[in-house]
């Protein structure tokens, strides 16, 4: 009898053992596989926008003058969508940043914080994103150091930061 109870507990102990092993298998590597997915999307979709032509542009020729004024602010984006593709070099990482810092968009990739300037604007950009789950997007920050860039496209051009300090 006593050795029943015991197997009983042992075979429900092993359960719960391999069930938490595999929720632990689904955190680190089954959530990267969704924001992939995710990333893949929104980096089409966001190619996609920057080539299309804007309906009544004009077709000659601009030309380029140096200007010390920041482009426009660019049009609220709906939370969830892709406002830029963020690209660290030093690290490797290029992905769609997408507008918002809830759990729905920072499962999809980095997330811009609703606030704060845009990505090219003056001021401080926010962006948020995992470092161990997700696809890790800033798993590796911490190697960042002074003088590394950070490139980032938006609808409104390409813009090249540095890293001030450590």
């Amino acid at each position: 009898m006593v050795r029943r109870v015991v197997r009983g507990i042992g075979s429900v102990l092993i359960f719960l053992g391999v069930l938490t092993l595999l929720f632990v298998v689904y955190q680190l590597w089954g959530t990267g596989l969704a924001e992939a997915r995710s990333q893949r999307q929104l980096k089409h979709q966001f190619a996609r926008e920057l080539h299309h032509p804007i309906p009544h542009a004009p077709t000659t020729a601009v030309t380029a003058t140096v200007s010390t004024t920041a482009p426009p602010a660019p049009p609220p984006t709906p939370t969830g969508e892709a406002i830029a593709i963020l690209e660290i070099p030093k690290l490797g990482v290029e992905r769609a940043v997408v507008e918002g810092v809830g759990v729905p968009d920072l499962k999809k990739g980095p997330g811009h914080y609703p606030g704060t300037p845009a990505p090219g604007q003056p001021g401080n950009v926010g962006i948020a994103g995992h470092r161990t789950t997700y696809g890790a997007p800033f798993n590796r920050i911490d190697e960042l150091g002074p003088n590394d860039a950070i490139y980032v496209v938006t609808r409104q051009g390409q813009f090249r930061y540095e890293v001030i300090e450590k």
